[in-house]
């Protein structure tokens, strides 16, 4: 199928007012033809804004707030438990076994919200393992480490 073709727009708005400039961004994109986003029926219908560079704009209202970027979230039991399936590490026999070590061998604890908190110990020895130990620390490495176990417990090796 052919190449879709597609408009993309920036538009950026300055708003001035006697000693102050404030810009204001938006990027937009218009399906010009379909192509093979055709295959595609959950896509929306775009409805694209003809602006020009001597359109002019009013402003009715406007706040001023400020947003913080927020750490992630930390892991609690059942997060870690979710992505270490998510990335086929363990099974659900040893995720209770596995959060147990991490707490007993102080690398994590946990904190007033019931989540896991990394201790020094704990960050260095991630640090560590994952300088010095890139192959075994790798996710991947460990999934089909664990499945080439599940092969030999099944009697179905090579």
């Amino acid at each position: 199928m052919q190449q879709a073709s597609i408009e993309k727009q920036n538009i950026v708005l300055l708003v001035q007012n006697t000693d102050t400039k404030y810009y204001f961004k938006n990027d937009s994109q218009a399906i010009k033809f379909d192509g093979f986003l055709k295959m595609f029926p959950s896509l929306e219908e775009s409805t694209a804004v003809d602006i020009l560079d001597t359109d002019k704009f009013v402003v009715l209202s406007s706040q001023s707030k400020q947003h913080f970027t927020l750490a992630p979230a930390r892991f609690n039991d059942a997060s870690l438990v979710k992505t270490l399936e998510k990335f086929g590490i363990g099974r659900p026999s040893t995720y209770a076994s596995i959060i147990s070590i991490l707490l007993e061998r102080g690398y994590v604890t946990y904190n007033d919200t019931k989540c896991f908190e990394p201790t020094d110990i704990g960050v260095k020895t991630s640090e560590l393992l994952s300088e010095h130990f890139k192959d075994v620390s790798d996710y991947d490495l460990t999934c089909k480490i664990e499945d080439q176990l599940d092969k030999v417990a099944l009697n179905k090796t090579n």
